[in-house]
């Protein structure tokens, strides 16, 4: 069994309007594992504080913490998201050898108020960034929720608009449901192509029909993917 010291343990992604958030509470609802809610600041404080260091990042090479990516981590509008304040936060780099370690020890303490070992994170879109999050924890898993095109674009209508998913692009003032169509695809795809360098116990995709058809039987094997006994709770 992984040590709590591989906080975060696992990452829920996919196309926003796909389940995300039902899995999320699922997985949350294990009894040794917490799931924290669409913080973004993984990625967002690195791209504040130091783009040039991302590709490096995502190839596995150590980001080291300075006091400009602390506080642009610890002020993003999300991060009180984790429950964690500010200067527990700060406390917590000082001791911290890089950024990715300092991550681990942030979900960690999260995990800890939840009286769980295990810490997980659930961010639709970072379904656009794994190699990043891969590069930074290797041994984290990944599962990618994936949901019918048709069913995400209708959702995705009543969702949306100027400024906000596909309402970002252009062709959404002239064609919306073309626009979240094409949303869709390029989340769903570029999550699939990152993955594909991916070891198998890294990374699982997981279908919202049969998540909702076939709660227990796709949860245990959820579970089994995350190396956790099932619990009946999950469902």
């Amino acid at each position: 069994m992984t040590m709590k010291n591989d906080n975060p343990y696992v990452f829920v992604v996919g196309c926003p309007r796909s389940g995300t958030t039902l899995l999320q509470r699922m997985l949350d609802h294990h009894p040794q594992l917490a799931v924290a809610n669409d913080t973004h600041f993984i990625p967002r404080a690195l791209q504040r504080a130091a783009p040039h260091l991302e590709p490096g990042a995502a190839a596995g090479t150590s980001v080291p913490l300075d006091p400009v990516l602390v506080e642009a981590l610890v002020t993003y509008r999300r991060f009180h998201r984790l429950g964690l304040d500010e200067e527990e936060a700060r406390r917590l780099a000082s001791s911290s050898r890089d950024y990715a370690d300092w991550i681990g020890r942030l979900y960690g303490c999260f995990a800890e108020r939840a009286v769980k070992p295990f810490a997980g994170e659930k961010t639709p879109d970072y379904v656009r960034h794994l190699p990043l999050l891969h590069g930074l924890f290797p041994r984290a898993r990944s599962l990618h929720i994936i949901r019918d095109g048709r069913d995400v674009a209708l959702s995705t209508l009543q969702w949306a608009g100027p400024g906000k998913g596909p309402g970002r692009w252009d062709l959404w003032g002239t064609d919306p449901v073309g626009a979240c169509a094409l949303w869709w695809r390029h989340q769903v795809e570029t999550g699939r192509r990152d993955a594909r360098s991916f070891p198998p116990r890294l990374y699982r995709e997981v279908r919202y029909g049969r998540l909702v058809a076939e709660p227990e039987g796709e949860l245990r094997r959820i579970a089994s993917f995350l190396q956790l006994d099932y619990d009946d709770a999950m469902a």
